[in-house]
């Protein structure tokens, strides 16, 4: 069905699929397609985003629209909230959906999970300088892991889980 001579709320229904609990954006896409794309008749701007400006009002300046649901594509106004870029981020992490890379297959890994497992082995039993010479690494990579720093990041609570 072609969309042209329809009002922007008529193409955004249209291209929205209603049929589960999270309404599913079928249009145009940006960010890899993860997100949906729509022209509000003057930009292209999130498909979520004009969901919640056709649904809910205006979206104050700065703030921005974050799904409850984790679906990038889901338009639902009752998965939409409003945040700013750090609610986002915390969401994110409390969720722990973060894909931060970590252990050996991170990019910068010096060492396999198996050598800082023998590594936190040796605590105790040899100098941080022995322990470092004996794996090629810097002291202070030692000093970090022994102090719980693991691969670069602290025992946060907050942070997702260490692996």
């Amino acid at each position: 069905m072609a969309t042209k001579g329809m009002t922007a709320m008529q193409r955004f229904d249209h291209y929205t699929d209603k049929t589960g609990d999270c309404w599913n954006w079928t249009g145009s896409t940006f960010g890899s397609g993860r997100y949906g794309a729509f022209w509000d008749g003057a930009k292209s701007v999130g498909a979520h985003t004009f969901s919640f400006k056709y649904h809910l009002g205006d979206i104050p300046k700065g703030m921005y629209v974050c799904h409850r649901c984790d679906n990038p594509r889901c338009v639902n106004p009752e998965h939409l909230f409003l945040g700013f870029p750090k609610d986002n981020t915390n969401d994110m992490m409390q969720k722990r959906r973060g894909r931060w890379p970590s252990g050996s297959a991170h990019h910068k890994a010096k060492l396999s999970d198996e050598q800082v497992a023998e590594i936190m082995g040796l605590r105790g039993e040899a100098t941080q300088a022995a322990v470092a010479k004996q794996f090629g690494v810097d002291q202070s990579h030692i000093s970090r892991l022994w102090a719980n720093h693991n691969r670069g990041r602290t025992s946060n609570p907050h942070s997702p889980p260490l692996t």
